[in-house]
């Protein structure tokens, strides 16, 4: 009876070890589901994060994720902050441009991070205040500055020097961040650019041997 009474006591603390172990268990268990759920998007949120920019006047881009690969790239990825623009701008970039351009212009609006209007402002912060988008090699430069030129006047934050009108329409998303714009960001392919660049240095080239020329005959 002695030898059962003392060991009782041993049991029962190594019950309530496995008791607590267990616990731990499924915490940590029921954690990491409930962050994996929240990486993973689905149509349900995709159509809650299409409806807010439709209430709030944005209806053509939520139009254009849902008839292009654009929505697809989506659902693939885990959190996306979008740069919506009005639909007059995107109506005309739809009617003045082909396919092709048409949704590169669309992938240059989403970044693969979800960035509320705090987090761009203190991305503005950094010397170099870019963020990648969706269309490979380009990025979009944040800016924020006052409105007015006094300390008081509201913060303007801009998206390649477009000012974001409304802010966070998207409240509660965990994967989502929505930005209304008050115009549309214009996409300019590396190849331009470069062939542009080795045009002007070309013409100047071109500049320094007609002046040599001139200069030789005038000798002459």
């Amino acid at each position: 009876m002695e030898n059962q009474s003392q060991q009782s006591p041993a049991k029962f603390t190594g019950q309530i070890l496995i008791v607590i172990a267990l616990s731990f268990f499924f915490f940590f268990v029921s954690a990491s589901a409930t962050f994996d759920s929240g990486e993973i998007i689905t149509e349900g949120e995709l159509e809650n994060v299409t409806r807010a920019m439709r209430m709030n006047g944005y209806t053509l881009f939520g139009n254009a994720i849902a008839t292009s690969d654009l929505r697809y790239q989506i659902l693939a990825g885990k959190s996306f902050t979008l740069f919506v623009p009005p639909d007059s701008n995107l109506f005309s970039l739809d009617i003045s441009s082909d396919a092709s351009h048409y949704v590169q212009s669309l992938r240059y609006h989403v970044s693969p991070l979800r960035l509320s209007i705090s987090d761009l402002r203190n991305l503005s912060s950094f010397a170099a205040p870019y963020l990648h988008t969706l269309l490979p090699h380009h990025s979009l430069l944040i800016r924020t500055h006052n409105k007015l030129p006094t300390n008081n006047a509201p913060l303007v934050t801009t998206v390649d020097g477009v000012p974001i009108s409304y802010p966070d329409l998207c409240h509660g998303s965990r994967t989502f961040a929505v930005h209304g714009l008050d115009g549309i960001l214009s996409a300019v392919p590396v190849s331009v650019s470069v062939s542009s660049d080795r045009i002007q240095r070309k013409r100047h080239q071109n500049q320094i041997h007609r002046k040599r020329d001139h200069l030789s005959f005038s000798r002459f």
